[in-house]
């Protein structure tokens, strides 16, 4: 609720000071006066956009400063703002020459745009510009949610859930399948890596055994006339120990002290056999070397240089690791096309759930649309709006999810009896826009407590029976809060419970709390003067 409200150099304002309290303050000026000036007094507190022309001709700059005292409910919207027991807000707003704005909540400097963000649940303006409000698909929405939340509210909260958890899987799914023929050409190349590296059988000592093979098949006559050597030698040398182990068992037979000597040439004798042995299975591996082609030995390590070479790899151990790495990467990719094919499944489950609720929701929009256009079209009718038809209707389209469902609300009328539907901002004019905003505003304030509201050129238009109409309803909605309307209606303006006059000094603005007398008298100017009869007693 605003309870100051301070205003210096603004417009034709020098500077006004006022407190408000709660119910119906009606502001009425001579046509001319600039009664307007409020409204883009508190527009500018609620973070308008001005320029320079809303500061007064002689004066540097123009501030407006609003008192607000919070609901405890709705402490938390403001909880960044208020300290543990504060409960009002003190919203500050500057604009200077050459400068620029200051806007400053509870003494924290602030921006225009958490400005506007914070007005928004304070105070709500029904002028001809703001009043468009209405034409936002959004604000249509969610006021027909709050016209009947029972229900609703659990089938939303559960809607959010799935929906949360769906979109957040949906776009992990499209991230993936965004990459999708990436993932497709990665897994080719190391298929196909994998199978190249894999059909040569690499052996991780291969390359230093060719190597070998390839010195020895190189040096082969050399090698085959050595071995053949030390085979003739050592063929000799064997005779030669079976000769002397002969001789020194003859002189063991004949004297003692030779056991010795014959226990020495029998290892001799055995060494020089297994020595024997060596060299002729050397020689009998050379004879299988020698098989070897040398080019087919040059052509394996070629091969081999090759891979080394293209897998940027030093050593056949290192391209062989590669190996493995290449498989291990290809097993996470297969991996991944799993994943992904169980959160396509997770996708679709989550899909059929939202498009469960979704479809709760949407019934029940369906249901409080109807009661809620009955409701409005008998509000409007008591406003002067007889020959007018308000509907609302709520399309459910699958394809475009939200937050709040897939459903669209669109508010129509006609205010022609057999004319065509069509949406409020095709047809409504100013005046009656303002007259559904105060229909619409009527039936919540019924049962629902509502925020500060302005009114602004409500009773454009009418007079008479419907004016009165006006004001009761306006009396009957401040009664839950707070209102403020611009008038230039007697009729509206003797429901008021606190009366403002605007009046012009030279060129200079004042505004004024009418008393009981004050009050009967500004009735009388608004009627030209007449004797106030007992309509407006």
């Amino acid at each position: 609720m605003l309870t100051n409200l301070r205003i210096e150099n603004f417009v034709h304002i020098k500077k006004v000071e006022m407190e408000f309290a709660k119910g119906l303050v009606v502001i009425t000026g001579e046509t001319g006066v600039g009664k307007s000036v409020l409204v883009n007094a508190v527009s500018f507190l609620s973070g308008k956009q001005a320029d320079e022309d809303f500061i007064k001709q002689d004066a540097k700059e123009a501030l407006i400063e609003g008192v607000f005292v919070i609901r405890e409910d709705d402490r938390a919207l403001y909880a960044e703002f208020l300290d543990q027991d504060e409960s009002q807000l003190i919203i500050y707003r500057k604009l200077s020459r050459g400068k620029g704005n200051v806007v400053k909540i509870n003494n924290q400097t602030a921006t225009l745009k958490k400005l506007r963000e914070i007005t928004t649940s304070l105070i709500n303006i029904s002028s001809q510009h703001d009043q468009q409000i209405l034409f936002d698909e959004t604000y249509q929405l969610n006021l027909l949610d709050l016209f009947d939340q029972k229900d609703l509210d659990v089938y939303l909260q559960k809607y959010r859930e799935i929906y949360q958890k769906w979109r957040e899987k949906s776009a992990f799914l499209a991230k993936i399948k965004q990459n999708e023929d990436e993932l497709f050409r990665k897994k080719e190349f190391l298929e196909f890596q994998i199978q190249d590296i894999e059909k040569e059988n690499f052996k991780v000592e291969e390359e230093g055994t060719l190597l070998e093979q390839k010195k020895e098949v190189n040096n082969a006559e050399k090698i085959r006339a050595s071995l053949n050597v030390l085979r003739q030698n050592f063929d000799g040398l064997d005779e030669l120990w079976v000769q002397s182990c002969q001789e020194a068992q003859n002189l063991q037979k004949m004297a003692t002290g030779y056991n010795e000597l014959l226990e020495f040439m029998g290892k001799a004798q055995i060494e020089t056999q297994e020595y024997l042995a060596e060299i002729r299975k050397k020689e009998q591996s050379f004879l299988e070397i020698q098989e070897l082609d040398i080019e087919t030995i040059e052509a394996r390590l070629d091969v081999i240089f090759r891979y080394k070479h293209k897998y940027k790899v030093g050593s056949l151990a290192a391209l062989l690791d590669l190996q493995t790495q290449l498989n291990k990467e290809l097993l996470e990719l297969k991996q991944m096309t799993s994943k992904t094919q169980n959160i396509d499944k997770e996708v679709a489950l989550l899909k059929t759930e939202i498009k469960k609720y979704g479809e709760k929701i949407h019934q029940k929009r369906h249901k409080n649309a109807q009661v809620l256009a009955k409701m409005v079209n008998a509000e409007m009718r008591d406003l002067g709006f007889d020959k007018a038809k308000f509907e609302i209707t709520v399309s459910w389209d699958m394809e475009k999810l939200g937050p709040k469902g897939a459903d669209k609300v669109e508010f129509l009328i006609s205010t022609i009896v057999g004319s065509e539907l069509k949406p409020i901002q095709k047809i409504a004019s100013g005046g009656g826009l303002s007259r559904l905003m105060l229909a619409i505003r009527t039936i919540f304030a019924r049962n629902k407590s509502v925020n500060t509201l302005l009114f602004d050129e409500i009773d454009a238009g009418v007079g008479g029976i419907v004016a009165n109409k006006i004001g009761e309803k306006l009396k009957l909605i401040s009664a839950a809060g707070q209102t403020f309307c611009i008038t230039h209606l007697a009729q509206v303006a003797k429901h008021a419970d606190y009366h403002y006059a605007l009046r012009r000094q030279s060129d200079e603005l004042a505004i004024y709390l009418l008393k009981e007398k004050e009050v009967v008298s500004e009735l009388q100017r608004m009627v030209g003067g007449a004797e106030i009869t007992n309509l407006f007693k």
